[in-house]
């Protein structure tokens, strides 16, 4: 499990919360099932609780424009207290992210298909123009994910990110395959922004054997739960 607290600069702090394969024991891809575990866990309502159906896609919703329901995206923000966003996952990038001026905090969930699609660049480009944040404040961690150690990718997939940040990839062992870095990609996206990040990472490789979180690629079916929230 990860659990940090991280300060703001008006004094207010906020929480992640990373649960994995020590932490649950149940089905993790159900709604109420981790509304249940993140409430137990955070002592907050399952009320307060927002998660997404997630798509690999680049839908960013705010948690205030929830209606009942779970709705379809990948990327979550919001500048309210006690509010807990969620997203899963299992070898994809979670990335946090939040800022002190205004208080908002969010997370995005970034496959490779997301990760080019710009699902990070989108939802900073909606929060800068509904909240005039100042990119250069925002603060990033990436959660557990299938890092460049053991991602292999095939040269299908290879060639999409190869076209951009050739350092992004390292030839594979097995001829054809590559092991893709995502955060190399990721951070020259942000770059590409004019922003200079303030990235950290959990260190945590969901693909390493006893990793303590779940690995689709290692045939889990479960999923990590990726928890943020302004305290």
């Amino acid at each position: 499990m990860i659990d940090h607290r991280f300060f703001l600069e008006d004094k207010r702090s906020l929480r992640l919360l990373v649960l994995g394969n020590r932490e649950i024991s149940g089905d993790s891809t159900d709604p109420e099932f981790i509304r249940s575990r993140v409430s137990q866990a955070t002592q907050i309502p399952g009320s307060e609780i927002f998660l997404m159906d997630q798509e690999h896609g680049t839908t960013v919703i705010e948690a205030d424009d929830f209606q009942e329901g779970v709705p379809k995206g990948d990327a979550l923000f919001t500048t309210k207290p006690k509010k807990i966003l969620v997203v899963k996952t299992a070898d994809c990038l979670p990335i946090f992210f939040w800022t002190g001026r205004p208080a908002l905090v969010g997370v995005i969930h970034s496959g490779w298909k997301g990760t080019l699609a710009g699902i990070t660049e989108k939802t900073l480009g909606i929060v800068q123009k509904k909240y005039g944040i100042d990119l250069e404040l925002v603060h990033f961690y990436l959660g557990p994910y299938a890092t460049g150690k053991n991602y292999e990718v095939g040269e299908d997939v290879a060639s999409l990110f190869r076209k951009e940040v050739p350092n992004s990839l390292k030839p594979a062992s097995e001829p054809g395959k590559f092991l893709l870095e995502q955060k190399t990609f990721l951070t020259h996206r942000i770059k590409s922004l004019g922003v200079q990040p303030f990235l950290e990472t959990a260190g945590v490789c969901t693909m390493t054997a006893n990793s303590g979180y779940f690995s689709h690629r290692r045939g889990d079916t479960n999923r990590n739960l990726n928890c943020i929230w302004l305290e």
